[in-house]
């Protein structure tokens, strides 16, 4: 084939180009098929600027791919293509020359789309070789480019993540949308666990991502006191995203401890302790392969809501609390419910306390800091928020955890070696190196590593790793306290973002004097960063809502149906 000759010139108000073209190359049928697909996807994406002349000279050149061109530069033009249309650019970006099937050029004219004072200001760009023009309307030029952009992008995110006020709020009626949209991120867990299914989890991606934001950010709770809810659905749906992103990710899946590939297991399956206490996994002892059963549906379910990745290969290194309750199923059940009991009256009694606030008991939200009080007391009153919000949090971790083991354990079958402490007595710490590895719960751990962790390491190593972590988990509070519709307030970025740092602090004193920080001054040094530290993030958040939001219902409550009640009419009677 000969290479056409590239001449330009402007017959009236026409602008001819023509492109120089690779020699042609046959192109697979699902490909092919998939470029035959993408326009007709595209013409549904808005973009006031385009006409269907450019889709139509787009299909025809996929029409004529098989013939006339290199697949990598034939793609690249549909991405250009899509781009296009997606941000509203209004550029028009195609080959101007196609070979047909008797490698007859034909030429093409589109100076219709623009005046000609902006055909002499195309842009003429190379795609791997190939001579691609990208041809702006005047208001693209020089400054308007970037704010249409910033414009598409913004019209492409809104609608997924709209404003608060244009949300649908929660009914009976649509209240099974969210729920089904989380569909397909089970059927990616499922993927995750059989073998050769790495480019499907790629393209299935994109919208198993979509759809999760969409169940979180396109519906809300409208009663003031259930806004918390909201952030809740938001914090679901970041894990959810880190999760689907370590799903297709991975090539060879998601494998278990022992696994050479999923389900099928090398050697015997052989008990080892993860962290401290319990079994994590199957380590292998023989050459041996052996294939068990794959429980499909079980692991898919497994996988979707594991965090801390018991048996699983990223769980390992994890530190794991000792077991305190027996290990029999009904002595451990026995066990399990009474704590579930005492983590609900604790949580319902410091719920309650924080409640009877001015402010930051209510739903609206208000400050810890009491500008009426005096610098020493309004101190002394932000603290005891801040105790009681601390507590609160802990105790709610407890009975949630101790709710989901009671129904693993007594409806599904699940052992009880599979539920260990999700806290390690968090108030014992002697540095904040402990705090966070060993006593804090770890069951955002791998979440945190998806968003920060690896690609901090990947980066600036391990001391990267450390900081993307830490990023990742201020990032992932904020933004889902965004969902409350209250705005930003970057107080928990700037509080967890500088964990970083004192974990490097902590490794410098080391260094320096020889000993790890510990004792009585490492508990104090916890002390001060937990309870002093962090009252700005926690403030943020009690501006925002979260003190006013419904954690156990009224109707449910033993302190606000008996004993709230009585304490206000002691109060009143002293009057």
């Amino acid at each position: 084939m000969v290479e056409g000759q590239r001449t330009s010139g402007i017959p009236g108000d026409k602008l001819t180009e023509q492109a120089l073209l690779a020699p042609a190359f046959p192109a697979d049928a699902a490909w092919f098929s998939m470029i035959l697909w993408l326009p007709a996807w595209s013409s549904t994406l808005p973009s006031p600027r385009l006409s269907g002349v450019g889709r139509n000279n787009l299909v025809r050149l996929a029409q004529t791919s098989g013939q006339a061109m290199v697949r990598g530069r034939l793609a690249r033009v549909v991405v250009a293509y899509l781009f296009s249309r997606l941000f509203g650019v209004g550029a028009l970006i195609r080959f101007t020359k196609f070979i047909d099937v008797t490698d007859q050029p034909s030429t093409t004219y589109f100076s219709h789309f623009f005046t000609i004072d902006a055909m002499h200001k195309c842009l003429t760009r190379r795609l791997r070789g190939a001579q691609a023009l990208v041809c702006f309307p005047p208001s693209m030029q020089s400054g308007g480019l970037l704010h249409e952009l910033a414009d598409g992008a913004n019209q492409a995110f809104r609608t997924i993540v709209p404003y608060p006020r244009d949300r649908i709020p929660y009914h009976w009626n649509v209240a099974w949308i969210p729920i089904a949209c989380y569909f397909p991120f089970f059927f990616l867990a499922y993927l995750a666990r059989r073998p050769d299914t790495y480019l499907i989890r790629l393209l299935l991606l994109p919208s198993v991502i979509s759809l999760i934001l969409v169940a979180a950010y396109r519906f809300t709770f409208t009663q003031p006191e259930l806004n918390v809810y909201n952030w809740g659905a938001a914090l679901l749906a970041a894990v959810a995203i880190a999760k689907s992103l370590e799903y297709a990710l991975n090539p060879e899946g998601m494998l278990k401890v022992g696994e050479i590939r999923p389900g099928v297991t090398k050697g015997k399956a052989k008990h080892v302790p993860n962290g401290s206490a319990i079994p994590n996994g199957y380590y292998s002892h023989s050459d041996e392969v052996e294939e068990r059963h794959n429980y499909w549906l079980y692991d898919a379910f497994e996988l979707a809501h594991t965090l801390r990745g018991l048996q699983w290969k990223f769980g390992q290194g994890m530190h794991i609390p000792p077991f305190e309750r027996p290990l029999e199923r009904k002595a451990f059940l026995r066990a399990t419910f009474i704590s579930f009991v005492k983590n609900f009256l604790l949580l319902d009694l410091l719920e309650s306390l924080v409640k009877l606030f001015p402010g930051v008991g209510s739903p609206t939200g208000g400050s810890i800091w009491y500008s009426d009080l005096k610098p020493p007391l309004r101190f002394a009153v932000a603290t005891i928020i801040h105790l009681l919000t601390g507590g609160a949090i802990l105790s709610g971790f407890g009975m949630v955890y101790d709710l989901i083991t009671l129904i693993a354990v007594a409806f599904c079958g699940s052992s009880p070696r599979s539920w260990p402490p999700v806290m390690d007595n968090p108030w014992i710490a002697e540095s904040m190196h402990e705090f966070w590895a060993k006593r804090w719960h770890q069951l955002l751990r791998q979440t945190f590593l998806v968003f920060g962790g690896y690609p901090g390491k990947w980066i600036a190593g391990p001391m990267g790793m450390v900081f993307g972590t830490f990023l990742a988990s201020g990032l992932f509070h904020e933004c889902a306290m965004y969902n409350m519709g209250r705005g930003y307030d970057h107080s928990a970025t700037l509080f967890f973002g500088a964990q970083g740092p004192v974990l490097v602090l902590e490794r410098l004193w080391r260094k320096v004097t020889g000993k790890r920080v510990g004792g009585w001054p490492g508990r104090l040094w916890v002390y001060f960063i937990m309870f002093i530290a962090a009252q700005p993030m926690v403030n943020a958040w009690h501006r925002r809502g979260l003190g006013g939001g419904m954690v156990i219902p009224p109707f449910i409550s033993p302190m606000r149906i008996f004993i709230v009640p009585n304490i206000q009419r002691f109060v009143n009677s002293l009057h």
